[in-house]
């Protein structure tokens, strides 16, 4: 919760995964870097991997009335649809089932490059470096 908002990290993460909760800054010799609390996901062994998370701003929280409203994220799934050395692609489903879908250019994030991609039978165009399907 910030600024009386609620936030919810939702990560696609597999059995083997690890998640640790660190500290940036822990021991610093020099004590000169903040102390700030951070969360790691960490992959062993693997050669090219993908880690996908979502930020999820809702809610609300009024600490006058103590009363919360949409406090739970609302995300139910988080896929990779398609990934090689030119494009990654990530489905994002709702707790209402609508699927929102994340493109991205690997290799070239210019503003004026146009891509084109086909995937699970859909063709996908558009202009710079990402393509957002809501």
């Amino acid at each position: 919760m910030d600024k009386h908002r609620f936030y919810t990290l939702t990560s696609m993460t597999s059995d083997s995964d690890q998640l640790l909760f660190t500290r940036i800054g822990a021991s610093d010799p020099d004590f000169n870097l903040r102390r700030d609390a951070a969360l790691m996901i960490r992959r062993k062994e693997a050669k090219d991997t993908i880690f996908v998370s979502v930020v999820e701003p809702h809610g609300s929280y009024s600490p006058v009335s103590e009363f919360a409203v949409n406090s739970n994220s609302n995300i139910s799934e988080l896929k990779v649809l398609y990934d090689d050395q030119y494009y990654t692609a990530v489905s994002i489903e709702d707790l209402q089932r609508s699927t929102s879908i994340l493109i991205l250019s690997n290799a070239n994030p210019s503003a004026d490059k146009e891509h084109e991609i086909e995937i699970e039978g859909t063709v996908y165009n558009w202009r710079g470096p990402y393509y957002y399907i809501d």
